[in-house]
């Protein structure tokens, strides 16, 4: 739980300053409602889109995301898996095919 907390940390962190600008310009999605003069900083941001109803939406993905990843914390837990703690099986860019054990660790470990 700690990898994924922490790698969801670093995303809201990364996300909060590209919104309000901190890279030179700020990086919002299309349209007038998330445009500056309508959110004009990450704080108001929350209270303008709950009331929007966008914040629901997010809240309905998120717990669908944690639903369908507590299951596997239940076969681990159960001993029918021996999937390694923060290990999702996501490797989109092969980063890990053909290496060693060795490179595989190392991998890991700079993660």
């Amino acid at each position: 739980a700690e990898l994924k907390h922490g790698r969801v940390a670093m995303m809201a962190w990364f996300g909060w300053l590209a919104a309000d600008g901190a890279f030179g310009y700020p990086l919002r999605f299309p349209g007038e409602l998330y445009s500056v003069d309508s959110i004009p900083s990450s704080y108001v941001a929350h209270d303008v889109l709950v009331s929007q109803g966008s914040m629901g939406f997010l809240l309905t993905v998120a717990a669908v995301l944690e639903f369908c990843t507590g299951a596997v914390l239940v076969e681990v837990a159960k001993g029918e898996s021996d999937r390694e703690a923060g290990d999702y099986g996501l490797d989109p860019l092969n980063f890990l095919k053909g290496k060693s054990e060795d490179d595989v660790n190392r991998m890991k470990l700079r993660e």
